[in-house]
């Protein structure tokens, strides 16, 4: 088997299950297999999918083209999100027409994995449009629609008894798994000391049960240090291949490390004499390389209450010490993190925080020890909602939100804060804060909402003026531009009003029997798949789902708002809303965008001229000042280094007024600009940046270029001080009217995008702001190890 079930073979003998599922298929014509808990396929160790009774047309089709097997995955995504939630069994009907069915299966109440049955009709299907399906997708037409002839269809009593089946099947897989892990895959019952004849008492049961249930090697020496019995449940020997080769035989004789042999020699003696059990830790390289075991020696008493032996007890601990290490990395990495970090215990009093607390709070942790992170109050936030925090995480459950607090100078400052509560068996031992300083991100917020609020004042007025000259309420109303629909629970569209026309060039007729996501642009398919998949999980009304439709390529945006829909017995149906156009209002918020950042380029400018006009001049004219002393003075060397210092200092003057204004862009142009981030990186010898613009075959504008060139700035910089990257390569070329820049670096690859962007640095936000604004997309592919790559698409 591949990594997939790796995890799952301790705990299920995978091989069985396959020929069982095989025997089934046989009998039954249903194919059957087993997925994780996530509906992820598992396959074989030849490459297979995992199971039996595969349909060709799964397997050699939808699955083999990248548009229908989108269709497969939200079919498996969809089944393994509603047994997450606790259902007994999941019937999906996939956006290609199959039936698919699952059941959960669960060992010691923990989900473990899924049996998935399907790819059967419920009724005869429409071969028409499976032929319209096969030209849609290039499909070997004969090929295509012979297997879909091929497959069954199945009644709805068959359907119940297949559900059934599986459920059995699920319960039998458990049951079978106990017994496997007691006595196969575990190990086999071992004691080669007494005879097979010899009934053992019930005392002596219990103990070799006891013995055989540890995960750890015991042996029992006689008196003379050989070896007389062994307990284990795993059915090769730590020491051996067999115990039968070391039976009778003294310690030493065995074939094994000379380093273990000492220690244990050492500690046998010690134990003799002092009868007290004695540990030691030791690998045995010869055999088990990169292993880490403990060793314990203790005596063993006759009947008489004499000595009669000892006892080797051995246990890997190498998981053990290979998670101190992590332990340890991870309390670096929280040390060292940009965010600030707070641990509490469940009454709120600090027990630890890491640097960047010190650093923006001021306080060190023997002042905080103990103490309640209310010391930090500035009086901004109310009682009231420091007690819907309190009752949040007292539940269980995460807070997110902003405080403004005070630091110990008694400076005010904005905090982005997320908690969480951390529980052992259900109850609440700690609380965590993460604490990010927004202080500078609230700033610009104040100053982009007063330029909105002074926008949309202007459209209120002009809002006024218009409803002054309309007095007929149907007017009003046709020009209303919400559009109203209503889809069920799988996102297929149930209603939509008749001017979607006026966004889509789809008539309502078109439309009916759709999935939701058919409407609109590939980017947002997975938000729109996530937030339907998992609605019924958390029924709720909402208000700020905001999407875009495309109508001949023109972005037309629209702010959702709805709520669920149930039908008379209660049971949620689907989701009904209504959808208003904000295309002027996203206008209007790229024009303040582009307001602020001309305001920047301005002050860039201005700064730039500055370095270069005034400073740049001093510099030069005491650049020439030490020519003349270094002339009359030749042997100073103090002179020599004041010189040195000037220069390196006049050429970093330029250099910077160079980034903040390159002059390039306005002579030379963007693969010039680039080549001047090269020169400015070229002092440091170990950093390759490699700029490849030939298929850069059409200039861009001035202000694509100039973002372009900030976006490079900043990639490359975040590259350098977060990704510890010594390597860059930038490729730009054009196709249809748009550019096409592609980033890769060899960094950590640390990234999570998912994470990242809310707790980012602001370039990395200036670098998806920039690129939304000119109608582009951005997209981070970071691969952990190996580095970081970026895909940016700009319009011209």
């Amino acid at each position: 088997m591949m990594q997939g079930s790796q995890q799952l073979h301790s705990i299920i003998e995978l091989n069985n299950l396959q020929a069982l599922f095989k025997s089934f298929y046989a009998l039954s014509g249903v194919a059957v297999t087993f997925t994780d808990v996530n509906g992820n396929l598992l396959y074989n160790s030849n490459g297979s999918h995992f199971g039996a009774g595969w349909a060709h047309v799964c397997t050699h089709f939808h699955r083999q083209c990248e548009s229908t097997k989108k269709n497969c995955i939200i079919s498996d995504t969809y089944l393994a999100t509603h047994l997450k939630g606790g259902k007994d069994y999941a019937i999906y009907t996939c956006l290609n027409g199959l039936v698919d069915i699952a059941v959960p299966v669960h060992y010691k109440r923990k989900h473990i994995g899924n049996l998935f049955s399907g790819q059967f009709f419920m009724q005869t299907p429409d071969i028409d449009s499976y032929a319209a399906k096969a030209d849609k997708y290039g499909f070997n037409k004969a090929e295509y629609l012979a297997s879909i002839k091929a497959i069954e269809v199945f009644s709805q009593e068959k359907v119940d008894s297949i559900v059934t089946f599986l459920k059995s099947l699920a319960k039998m897989i458990v049951t079978n798994a106990g017994q496997h892990n007691w006595k196969k895959d575990i190990g086999e019952t071992i004691n080669y000391n007494t005879p097979s004849n010899i009934a053992f008492n019930k005392r002596n049961e219990i103990l070799t049960t006891t013995l055989l249930s540890l995960e750890d090697y015991i042996y029992s020496l006689d008196t003379n240090d050989c070896f007389e019995t062994m307990y284990t449940h795993f059915k090769i020997g730590l020491l051996e291949d067999n115990y039968d080769n070391i039976k009778g035989k003294h310690f030493t004789t065995i074939n094994i490390d000379q380093q273990f042999k000492r220690r244990l020699t050492r500690t046998l003696s010690n134990v003799k004499l002092t009868h007290q059990a004695e540990s030691f830790y030791f690998q045995l390289y010869s055999r088990y390389p990169g292993q880490q075991y403990k060793a314990t020696v203790a005596c063993r008493r006759n009947a008489h209450n004499q000595f009669g032996g000892t006892t080797l007890h051995i246990r890997n601990i190498t998981y053990e010490a290979s998670a101190y290490d992590e332990v340890k990395k991870l309390m670096h990495i929280i040390d060292q993190s940009p965010v600030a970090i707070v641990i509490t215990d469940s009454d709120a009093n600090i027990e630890y925080i890491n640097e960047c607390f010190t650093r923006n709070t001021g306080y060190k942790f023997n002042e905080v020890k103990g103490k309640n992170p209310r010391i930090l109050k500035s009086g901004a936030t109310s009682t009231a909602a420091y007690n819907a925090l309190w009752q949040t995480i007292s539940e269980g459950r995460t807070w997110k939100g902003t405080f403004q607090n005070k630091r110990k100078d008694g400076s005010f400052f904005w905090e982005d804060c997320i908690i969480s509560p951390v529980l052992k068996e259900g109850v609440i031992t700690h609380f965590v804060a993460i604490k990010e300083d927004v202080t500078e991100h609230k700033a610009m917020e104040e100053e982009l909402m007063r330029y909105k609020n002074k926008l949309e004042g202007r459209v209120i007025e002009q809002r006024k003026l218009l409803q002054q000259t309309r007095h007929d309420y149907k007017e009003i109303v046709e020009h209303l531009s919400g559009i109203v629909w209503e889809v069920d629970m799988r996102g297929i569209i149930q209603f939509v009003s008749p001017n979607i026309y006026r966004y889509s060039n789809y008539q309502v007729e078109e439309l009916i029997g759709q999935p939701i996501h058919f409407l609109f642009d590939p980017e947002l398919h997975g938000k729109l798949f996530k937030f339907i998949s998992t609605f019924h999980l958390c029924p709720h009304e909402f208000n700020d789902f905001e999407v875009f439709l495309d109508k001949s390529h023109k972005r037309t945006y629209l702010k959702a708002s709805g709520k669920p829909i149930y039908d008379k017995n209660g049971v949620l149906k689907g989701i009904r809303g209504i959808s208003l156009d904000i295309t002027q209002q996203k206008e209007q918020d790229k024009q303040i965008v582009s307001a602020i950042w001309d305001a920047e380029e301005r002050q860039r400018t201005r700064i730039s001229m500055e370095l270069h006009d005034s400073i740049g001049a001093t510099m030069s004219a005491i650049s020439m000042y030490m020519n003349t002393l270094n002339t009359q003075y030749p042997q100073n060397k103090l002179l020599q280094q004041v010189d040195s210092i000037v220069k390196q200092t006049a050429n970093d003057i330029r250099l910077v007024a160079r980034e903040l204004k390159p002059p390039e862009l306005e002579t030379l142009g963007l693969a010039e600009s680039l080549n001047a981030i090269r020169l400015l990186y070229s002092k440091f010898d170990k950093l390759n940046i490699k700029f490849l613009t030939d298929n850069l075959t059409k200039e861009p504008g001035k202000d694509v270029q100039l973002t372009i060139y900030r976006i490079v700035s900043e990639l490359i910089s975040n590259s350098i001080k977060h990704g510890k990257a010594d390597s860059m390569t930038v490729s730009l070329f054009n196709h249809n009217g748009e550019i096409f820049l592609l980033y890769e670096d060899n960094g950590h690859g640390n990234f999570s995008l998912d994470n990242s962007l809310k707790g980012a640095g602001m370039g990395i936000k200036n670098i998806m702001t920039r690129v939304r604004t000119y109608g582009g997309a951005c997209q981070f592919f970071p691969i952990k190890g190996f580095g970081l790559i970026v895909g940016i698409q700009l319009k011209y």
